[in-house]
């Protein structure tokens, strides 16, 4: 009996391999935590260093991006002070020339300017050459160049060159004020003598004039016209040339200039504005002086010659100039004047040094055509 029941506790009891099974499982699973542990552990610190890493990257772009706009900010306020700087100075150094140069000479620098500035906005290259046979002595050599305003298409008209003291103006009653306003200034500005010379807007205004002028483009006539439809003058004229035609149309005089400023430093007498860029005016001359006129241009006269402009000689410009005021109508056609209307006679140039540059018609004591 004894015996049996020592065999059933054998039975029951676990063999030494069942143990060492149970210890290797359990030994297995332990093995496995940890290992799942140590995977765990080092995906969290794989997250944690990239995480680390981009809020580096970020602090240090916002860093670079701060510094980028102090160094902008105050490098644009150096430059801004810098310019400004400049600013000042310029100012300063036009004020004080302004105020030291001779008035005379100060007009004639703003015309010269202005003229400038019309020439490069509207484009204007055309040019005429005074080269003449025989004027060397008394011609200046630099060439006559643009006289009139040369419209840069036939669409778009340029705007008049004017000098400190003109004015001009679309309407009667706004061309009054400015000419008041330039002669105030004028006359604070010049000697008495100097305003009488310098005078280049005629003040004379009317609301409408007793007669009228026809520019016959075909006849190169300019024709004036008394109320009652009698001709009481007729000029030969040049008017523009094919590349430059002189614009079409009605008009009427609205501002005029004893001497006139124009396009390529050149200028010309008793002008008298019928159109924005188109004037009735002298033959051009290289200065502000009556011995300075091209001749070649007064050789053309009673031909197509200019650049827009109504070209007359001396005695017809002023005639214009002193007869037609402010008002006067005036009509541009593209056609024949009456049959038997002709214009007054030209007389010839002396073509030798000691008359060269001067208008055989212009009536001042000096020139040689009256000694």
């Amino acid at each position: 009996m004894a015996d049996k029941d020592r065999n059933n506790q054998n039975v029951n009891q676990p063999s030494p391999f069942d143990v060492l099974n149970s210890a290797f499982a359990e030994q297995d699973e332990e093995i496995k935590n940890r290992a799942e542990v140590e995977r765990m552990r080092k995906i969290y610190d794989m997250q944690q260093t990239k995480k680390a890493a981009a809020t580096a990257v970020a602090a240090e772009k916002a860093e670079k991006a701060g510094q980028e706009e102090d160094d902008e900010a105050s490098g644009g306020s150096c430059l801004g002070w810098f310019f400004k700087g400049l600013l000042v100075l310029f100012l300063a150094a036009v004020l004080a020339w302004i105020i030291f140069m001779p008035s005379g000479s100060l007009k004639e620098l703003w015309s010269y300017i202005e003229g400038q500035i019309a020439t490069v906005s509207h484009g204007l290259t055309h040019s005429e050459q005074a080269t003449d046979a025989g004027t060397a002595s008394t011609l200046p050599t630099t060439n006559v160049v643009n006289d009139d305003r040369t419209p840069a298409t036939t669409e778009a008209q340029p705007t008049e060159i004017a000098s400190v003291t003109e004015a001009v103006t679309t309407t009667a009653a706004t061309t009054a004020a400015a000419v008041t306003t330039a002669k105030k200034t004028q006359t604070a500005t010049t000697t008495a003598a100097q305003a009488e010379s310098d005078t280049d807007e005629q003040e004379d205004i009317v609301d409408e004039a007793s007669r009228h002028i026809v520019v016959y483009l075909k006849s190169q006539l300019a024709v004036v016209y008394e109320p009652s439809g009698e001709i009481a003058k007729a000029f030969i004229c040049s008017t523009g040339k094919a590349s430059t035609p002189t614009r079409t149309g009605n008009y009427k005089i609205r501002a005029k200039y004893r001497w006139r400023l124009m396009i390529g430093n050149c200028y010309t007498q008793y002008a008298s504005s019928f159109s924005s860029g188109y004037l009735l005016h002298s033959i051009p001359y290289n200065k502000r002086n009556a011995g300075t006129m091209s001749n070649a241009s007064y050789d053309k006269l009673g031909n197509p010659a200019s650049s827009g402009c109504v070209r007359l000689c001396f005695r017809d410009s002023k005639w214009i100039y002193d007869n037609c005021p402010i008002g006067t109508s005036v009509r541009v056609t593209d056609d024949f004047a009456p049959v038997g209307v002709e214009g007054e006679a030209i007389p010839s140039r002396i073509d030798d040094a000691a008359h060269s540059g001067w208008d055989p018609t212009d009536d001042a004591p000096e020139s040689p055509y009256n000694n």
